[in-house]
């Protein structure tokens, strides 16, 4: 008996270690990066934290220095121009050379989550669809099937979106707090 003991307390703490490190891992694939910047700007666009880190993740893998090969650059992915036009719209100065900035790219980016969550009634899917193809495109797209997504990437992308924001929900909560 007291060796049946001792081999279940064995497995026992096995099959935990196992589930506590499967958890990390999933923690370390799904981290809460910027989580001051995210939490403030969530609150003053309205917009879910975990949406914001859902499009952070995976539009840049949190790298603030990347530059994709269409030239949208920081956390968020903005384009140059679509910075520029949100700083014209948010009515603040804004230099160019700062579209990396943790800061500025996220504020700009959540801002523009937003704007595109106010024209499409708050659905996240078209809001998702077109801050990566373009309002245009999205409004062209809902004109011809409101089920349709032209670009294969574009539909990509709105999956693993929605996805990694289910994760994030699951992981921390809705509501988690900044740390």
């Amino acid at each position: 008996m007291k060796t049946i003991g001792k081999s279940f307390v064995v497995v026992l703490v096995i099959v935990l270690a196992a589930i506590w490190f499967s958890n990390w891992v999933i923690k370390k694939s799904y981290p809460i990066k910027y989580a001051d910047i995210v939490s403030l700007a969530s609150e003053q666009n309205n917009v879910p934290k975990n949406m914001i880190l859902a499009v952070m993740r995976e539009e840049s893998h949190f790298d603030p220095n990347v530059i994709s090969s269409a030239k949208a650059e920081g956390l968020m992915q903005l384009m140059p121009t679509t910075a520029a036009w949100i700083a014209t719209k948010k009515q603040i100065k804004y230099d160019s050379s700062t579209i990396r900035d943790p800061e500025v790219n996220i504020n700009l980016g959540v801002w523009y989550l937003r704007y595109l969550l106010d024209q499409f009634e708050n659905d996240d899917t078209l809001a998702i669809e077109a801050y990566n193809a373009g309002i245009t495109n999205v409004i062209a797209w809902q004109k011809k099937n409101p089920n349709y997504i032209e670009f294969a990437e574009t539909d990509n992308f709105v999956k693993r979106v929605k996805k990694s924001k289910i994760m994030y929900d699951d992981l921390y909560g809705k509501d988690w707090e900044r740390h």
